[in-house]
């Protein structure tokens, strides 16, 4: 039978059973074995009686060490043989008959199956592949514009955050391949990534991404979500119930955010309206939904350059 967990896209723990293959032709097979190793066993004992016997009858009449043919040598190596022959043969069928449970090999990511229930198998047969639980190479397509700005950085030193239907991961370093595609004049980068993200699920392999390549100094920001932001660029702190408006000097926007300069003007922790912020004004009365911001500095890159892959 085929187990529930052996279907394509799933993962898997080490050792789970994925398939179980239909036992009877193996245990015959063993039944087999275990005759052809009994029938070894007897054959072995009697020529083993037989060369001694023929040993004794030569020095009875002689002297001189006897041939080996009249003391039966050689057939008592191939009794040997056989029965060696034979104890191979049944570890070979118990094998086979262990192994009609298939379990994964490894933990990690099954990508084909190439079975159905009732389909002949054999040895050598291939029933699917498993992608191992191990590192998972992300590939960015970049245009000439961005190798450009990358050419003068520390591909090593690159911060890579990726981002797949709402989960994120982070990863330092990036490969660029050293030849560009013809057709589109885009040049392939890698980076290799964690197989969980950074809020303990796990990744798919296949999956598409969005990248954001980040370089440049680092400095110190104060991230407010784009949902808190008005159309004149300014952000509304609620204050004992009461909107303030404010303004900071913008340095960047990514991902959803906009990153202003650092302010010690602003207490510890905050709270902004990040709904219907249009509606709003400085001194309204606030009933709308807001949300936690810390002062603290967040640590961020001044520069961006988006790739979508």
């Amino acid at each position: 039978g085929i187990s529930e967990s052996f279907e394509n896209g799933l993962y898997v723990e080490e050792g789970t059973v994925l398939l179980i293959v239909e036992k009877l032709d193996y245990e015959v097979a063993l039944i087999n074995a275990k005759q052809s190793v009994a029938d070894a066993k007897v054959a072995l004992l009697m020529q083993k009686a037989a060369s001694k016997s023929a040993e004794e009858d030569w020095y009875t009449y002689n002297q001189k060490d006897p041939d080996p043919l009249a003391v039966q040598k050689p057939q008592l190596n191939s009794a040997k043989l056989k029965y060696e022959s034979a104890l191979k043969e049944q570890a070979l069928a118990e094998r086979n008959l262990s192994e009609t449970q298939v379990k994964a090999p490894f933990s990690g990511w099954i990508t084909s199956r190439n079975i159905e229930q009732g389909d002949w198998v054999h040895v050598g047969t291939s029933v699917g592949s498993i992608i191992a639980n191990a590192p998972l190479r992300a590939v960015l397509k970049l245009s000439p514009t961005q190798v450009d700005d990358l050419s003068s950085e520390n591909l090593d030193e690159l911060r890579i955050t990726l981002a797949s239907s709402g989960r994120t991961s982070v990863v330092k370093g990036l490969t660029l391949a050293p030849i560009t595609d013809q057709a589109s004049r885009q040049t392939e980068a890698y980076a290799y990534v964690s197989p969980i993200s950074s809020d303990g699920v796990r990744l798919r392999p296949g999956s598409f991404f969005e990248a954001e390549i980040s370089f440049g100094q680092e400095k110190e920001f104060i991230r407010i979500p784009e949902g808190a932001i008005t159309k004149h660029g300014t952000f509304f702190v609620v204050d004992k119930g009461v909107a303030r408006e404010t303004s900071l000097p913008l340095a960047f926007s990514a991902s959803g955010y906009r990153y202003y300069e650092h302010s010690r003007h602003l207490p510890d922790q905050f709270r902004v309206v990040n709904r219907w912020v249009h509606k709003l004004w400085d001194g309204a009365r606030v009933k709308l939904k807001a949300q936690s911001i810390s002062s603290s500095p967040t640590r961020a890159f001044e520069l961006k350059v988006p790739s979508n892959d």
